[in-house]
């Protein structure tokens, strides 16, 4: 094995999973999973957001218990870490930002920026998004089975405007919801399954969602 060689094969490729995370659910350690299945990933960074100005902020608990969580879900995973970048900055939580913290504590890494179909579609609304792909390549999980025509039309349009490197990755359909598991928990039904256990424990422990 010459050099290079040598350098590439120990490229360092970093996974980034940001989201409210209220609460985490199994459909994002399951996304995260196939992620690095798919893409080859070293490992996953779940990142709490601080303020997501996207969403409604109603039914929000607390970025203690948000973080709780996170680190409760992942515990079992090697391969997977909290990154608290976007809780450290404050304020309202940008992507473009979230990358290029990460970006300052990885400088080696090849970063994914890891996204569902809808996100993808979305994303020249976000702030600098020409930040975003320049900095991270974008892995969009789609429903396996599904016709991925409208996504690879965006995908040509996002390369030929911002260079974008973008990568699909199919992924079985998985119909959890952080806010069907918040409205489960109010009206009394089971959620068992939709959160790992140690997640619900928690949940029901600091008695949130009610």
């Amino acid at each position: 094995m010459n050099k290079d060689t040598a350098v590439i094969s120990q490229q360092i490729k970093i996974g980034i999973l940001g989201g409210t995370f209220n609460p985490i659910h199994s459909g994002h350690l399951y996304l995260a999973g196939k992620a690095m299945e798919k893409a080859g990933l070293t490992k996953v960074l779940f990142v709490p957001s601080n303020i997501s100005y996207m969403k409604d902020q109603t039914d929000l608990v607390s970025v203690s218990d948000r973080i709780a969580m996170v680190e409760l879900a992942i515990a079992e995973y090697p391969d997977f870490a909290f990154s608290k970048v976007d809780i450290e900055r404050g304020g309202n939580s940008y992507s473009c930002e979230t990358i290029a913290d990460i970006r300052e504590q990885y400088p080696d890494a090849e970063l994914y920026f890891i996204a569902g179909a809808d996100t993808l579609l979305q994303m020249e609304e976000w702030r600098n998004p020409q930040d975003i792909f320049a900095q991270a390549v974008i892995l969009v999980a789609y429903r396996s089975g599904d016709t991925p025509e409208h996504l690879e039309e965006k995908i040509r349009e996002l390369e030929s405007v911002y260079h974008a490197r973008i990568l699909l990755i199919a992924v079985d359909r998985v119909d959890i919801s952080s806010s069907e598991i918040r409205e489960a928990v109010r009206t009394e039904q089971d959620f068992g399954g939709m959160v790992p256990e140690p997640v619900g424990d928690y949940m029901i422990r600091h008695k949130l969602y009610l």
